[in-house]
């Protein structure tokens, strides 16, 4: 369980794995926390490829509008 915004940040970065060779950050409308995961990981993998997605009203309908998750793309 999470309780506020720099929570989110904090336990979506950690969970990273050693061997991330990219990574995804899916949002809708929450771009505060979705830059706040992107600088977050920045900061643990400077060169690490990050890409910002912003996802659709289709998904949106059934997750609402804080939706914020990260892919990590391994070896």
């Amino acid at each position: 369980m999470t309780r506020g915004t720099m929570d989110v940040i904090r336990k979506l970065s950690d969970k990273m794995p050693d061997n991330t060779k990219e990574a995804v950050i899916n949002y809708i409308e929450n771009t505060d926390t979705a830059i706040g995961v992107y600088n977050a990981l920045k900061t643990k993998a400077p060169y690490l490829p990050i890409k910002l997605r912003k996802s659709g009203p289709v998904l949106a309908i059934h997750v609402g509008l804080g939706f914020v998750s990260v892919s990590y793309i391994t070896e």
